[in-house]
């Protein structure tokens, strides 16, 4: 299922259709190049349009493109302007960026029906994964230059903080209250990554070194850590 802007196209098998809902232009015939079972077809949920093409071994959209139709009745122009329930629309090709569960990234090829065209889309795993990845650039990049400054020499990891925080429970761990995650910097009680050992003392920005603390608790403790016997 893909949405843009609230209008839903979902993907069907056309082989799973009734016989009688196929377009004979669909339809394999004597001569045809193509099996039923790699017909797919992209179903906008507002108008009942549907959008045909034929797919590869792994489903992926080849340059076979059947149509867009109205029922049986094949639209004029496939991705020209078309009226249905009172509106204008439209089938365009979009590309959408998504991530796999290993965090691999990838593009694949959606029709989508609406009454704009948006050349790119990110799925919500996507724009989650760019979000992580910019939370982690932005502190890897805060810490190094902090440590340039201070002259120092130490590992420096990337860390999503957002993840450290969830790790920690979102409880400070240096007075061990809670800690509000709708609070932001400068405010005294806002969320920070405070280092357990800290850096001017050779600590390193790394996962086992950082913890949850609020801001004001980090600014009391500064570079302060319990010495073992």
């Amino acid at each position: 299922m893909v949405e843009r802007h609230g209008f839903v196209v979902t993907v069907h098998r056309a082989v799973d259709l009734p016989e009688h809902v196929i377009p004979r232009q669909v339809k394999p015939h004597s001569g045809g190049s193509w099996e039923l079972e790699r017909v797919a077809l992209s179903l906008h949920m507002q108008t009942g349009s549907a959008f045909y093409y034929l797919t590869d071994d792994t489903w992926t959209p080849t340059s076979l493109v059947f149509g867009a139709f109205l029922g049986l009745k094949q639209l004029p122009d496939t991705f020209a302007s078309f009226e249905a329930e009172g509106e204008t629309w439209r089938w365009y090709t979009e590309i959408v960026r998504d991530v796999d569960e290993t965090g691999h990234e990838y593009t694949w090829t959606a029709f989508v029906c609406g009454k704009q065209s948006v050349p790119r889309m990110w799925t919500p795993a996507y724009a989650a994964r760019s979000e992580r990845l910019k939370r982690e650039s932005r502190a890897a990049g805060s810490y190094a230059a902090r440590m340039r400054r201070l002259g120092l020499e130490a590992a420096v990891e990337r860390i999503d903080p957002l993840a450290v925080y969830e790790r920690d429970g979102w409880i400070c761990q240096i007075c061990t209250s809670a800690v509000d995650r709708e609070r932001d910097w400068p405010d005294m009680w806002c969320p920070t990554l405070d280092h357990r050992v800290p850096l001017t003392a050779g600590g390193a920005h790394t996962a086992d070194n950082v913890r949850l603390a609020h801001w004001i608790c980090n600014l009391h403790k500064g570079d302060y850590f319990p010495v073992e016997a």
